[in-house]
């Protein structure tokens, strides 16, 4: 079947002076710089201290997020130049950060939206974080949607087709995700390179269909804020927002550092639908991620294996010399069938 490349323009925000990439729409990247944008108008120290206000601050700034991206249609997101979304800088992040009080859940009342919500089934996702020997980074997500996508194959070819057509609206035509000619799935996949100084520091992206969004956010803040390495940011405890039809909420992952008085807390502030899991093997209410991070200090790159999943990583067995000073940086790239 014959295609074509769509070379698209990364998404960009700040976060604690370091520049975000991530995918545009139909992409979930406007949700990661939303959320990351709300994330750094609360103190560092915050956010590396108490678990409870760390887990709220993460919940609910993926929860402002995605309720900002409903109603967004095709080709109203723009990446840059004078016509750039409003949403996407950082003021949008700081006026919604102003919304949240610690120990109070945000109502519903104070969410912005603009339409339904989006029907994500990610479930069959692959994560690839790669650098190369020259710094040049590649964040590459892949998914049919479900366990063997649509389940179809054509003969000869080899591949299952995905599962994405049960993303969009059959019912609701004013809907931005309605299903019209010409119209693109919304996924909620997001790549992300983060750079400073025009170089890469942090590659990473997950599976986890709605939880996407949080993991990376979770997994950022404890590499930023909490200052670990790559592999203890990866694996360690987090707190998500699910924006599944049938599955809407708070999840918490129970470990230390969030114990259970912090649980209880959460539900005390009013986070009633919020759910506490031990930490386990594909445990999808948290998304699966995986990472490469450079390791200033020890002058080399560290990669982190999410440990909710079956998964591996390799790092060279000899740091390079130095960083190189202008990788090139592959833009996000997708696959349309004519």
């Amino acid at each position: 079947m014959p295609s074509t490349i769509l070379e698209t323009r990364p998404l960009r925000g700040t976060y604690r002076g370091v520049e975000v990439l991530s995918l545009p729409a139909p992409g979930a990247g406007g949700v990661v710089v939303r959320a990351l944008h709300i994330l750094q108008a609360f103190p560092s120290d915050l956010l590396a201290g108490e678990a409870w206000a760390r887990a709220q601050l993460l919940a609910e700034s993926v929860r402002i997020a995605f309720a900002d991206e409903r109603g967004v249609g095709p080709g109203e997101e723009v990446a840059d130049g004078p016509g750039r979304s409003p949403w996407l800088e950082p003021a949008w992040g700081e006026r919604e950060a102003r919304k949240i009080r610690l120990g109070r859940a945000l109502g519903k009342e104070s969410l912005p939206g603009r339409g339904a919500r989006f029907a994500f089934t990610d479930r069959d996702t692959t994560q690839l974080s790669v650098v190369d020997r020259d710094g040049n980074a590649v964040s590459l997500t892949q998914s049919l949607g479900r366990a063997w996508g649509s389940t179809w194959v054509t003969p000869g070819l080899g591949f299952t087709y995905n599962a994405f057509l049960e993303a969009f609206d059959f019912e609701d035509q004013k809907a931005v995700t309605f299903l019209r000619p010409n119209a693109t799935a919304r996924t909620s996949v997001a790549p992300t390179i983060f750079l400073r100084e025009g170089r890469p520091v942090l590659v990473l992206g997950a599976a986890g269909s709605s939880r996407i969004p949080s993991a990376i956010a979770n997994a950022v803040v404890a590499f930023v804020d909490g200052r670990l390495g790559v592999a203890d940011a990866v694996a360690a405890p987090r707190s998500t927002w699910s924006e599944e039809r049938n599955d809407q909420g708070v999840r918490v992952e129970q470990a230390y550092p969030i114990l259970p008085e912090d649980v209880d807390l959460l539900r005390a502030a009013g986070y009633e639908d919020l759910e506490a899991y031990a930490p386990g093997l594909e445990a999808a209410n948290f998304g699966t991620l995986n990472a490469v991070g450079w390791d200033a200090s020890a002058a080399a790159w560290e990669a982190g294996a999410d440990p909710r999943r079956h998964a591996s990583v390799a790092v060279p067995a000899r740091a390079p010399d130095a960083l190189p000073a202008s990788p090139r940086l592959v833009d996000g790239r997708r696959m349309r069938g004519k």
